[in-house]
């Protein structure tokens, strides 16, 4: 990570952590009425259980 120095071995590793920084969320939802946003795929899928 450019801003702690920290080194990510895989490049998907750094994006999820640098959504920490952005605080972007990219992954909505699709239930109609729910309204809930994720930054990281794996969490959707948990959540859509």
């Amino acid at each position: 990570c450019p801003r702690e120095g920290k080194p990510f071995k895989a490049k998907y590793k750094l994006v999820n952590h640098i959504r920490v920084h952005t605080g972007e969320k990219p992954f909505p939802c699709p239930f109609p009425g729910c309204g809930k946003v994720f930054a990281r795929s794996e969490n959707l899928k948990i959540h859509k259980r």
